[in-house]
């Protein structure tokens, strides 16, 4: 299988992985419609051990991208992992407040949010008590497929973004305290998720078109806080579209700081490469 299509952003590996260990490691995949980073994770040291991120042709279909990533690499082919997990980055998803919840209308609620395909996708969902609601989305019939006949022994488990994203956020503005607006910059897509004392009152997610529209839509995301401009924003994000947004966006939010890591990993030094606000969301879901 041809690879000149991949572009490798990111390749870390602490020397301390050791293949002959992988019942203790996590193997977690985020996969988006241009890239996909992959992170191996000790969950008995708690200690991130291998963090890798790949651009790819979007006019490619998804698969063959992730066909193309496993078929080169050594390590994320083995067997025996002690989890797999995926998590998808993409807009089929929907927020439903857990008192309007069931689990028998799961396609009826993202149906009403995105395109359905009820033939050649299953509908998931995810629940989050904390903040009393629950991530419904799909995946492809053939990417669980596929998943399962490269790792038949560990259990699978499949999440959205979303999800991930907003129990990070959540975690971070309950400590802080007040109205707070949390931002995460993806290749693709910007999220917003706005806190006030710890509790969620806005997520929204748009297709990243430009600085300008990105800081309006940021303006709108603020109403539900009384500091409007004022109020204190983080930002994450990947650091091409980092270095774009945020000088522009510091302009109009003079709030506006830099995210950093998720507290509790254990990193060795060759991780400093990694600027503290970039894959929030991936450092995330190894909590």
């Amino acid at each position: 299988m041809k690879t000149e299509a991949l572009t490798q952003n990111i390749i870390i590996k602490d020397e301390r992985l050791d293949i002959g260990q992988l019942h203790h490691y996590l193997l977690s995949f985020f996969i988006g419609s241009q890239n996909c980073e992959l992170a191996v994770y000790d969950e008995c040291e708690k200690r991130l051990l291998m963090l890798e991120s790949y651009s790819y042709d979007p006019g490619r279909p998804l698969l063959e991208n992730l066909k193309a990533i496993h078929y080169d690499h050594v390590l994320i082919s083995a067997g025996f992992w002690k989890r797999v997990e995926v998590v998808l980055r993409n807009n089929r998803f929907c927020q439903v407040p857990n008192e309007f919840y069931s689990g028998e209308h799961i396609y009826d609620y993202l149906k009403l949010n995105s395109p359905v395909d009820s033939l050649n996708e299953k509908y998931l969902s995810l629940p989050n008590e904390n903040l009393g609601m629950t991530t419904v989305f799909s995946i492809p019939n053939e990417l669980t497929r596929w998943f399962e006949d490269k790792y038949d022994q560990p259990p699978i488990s499949y999440k959205h973004e979303s999800a991930v994203s907003i129990q990070a956020m959540a975690s971070r503005a309950k400590s802080m305290g007040g109205a707070k607006l949390m931002i995460n910059l993806t290749e693709t897509d910007m999220q917003l998720a706005g806190f006030f004392e710890g509790k969620l009152q806005i997520y929204n997610q748009f297709s990243l078109k430009s600085p300008e529209r990105e800081a309006k839509l940021i303006l709108m995301g603020l109403q539900f806080s009384k500091q409007r401009q004022n109020t204190a924003i983080t930002l994450w994000g990947v650091r091409n579209q980092v270095n774009v947004y945020a000088p522009l966006l510091r302009k109009y939010y003079k709030n506006l700081k830099s995210g950093d890591q998720p507290k509790g990993i254990t990193m060795s030094h060759v991780f400093d490469q990694l600027a503290p606000y970039e894959c929030f969301d991936v450092l995330s879901t190894l909590q």
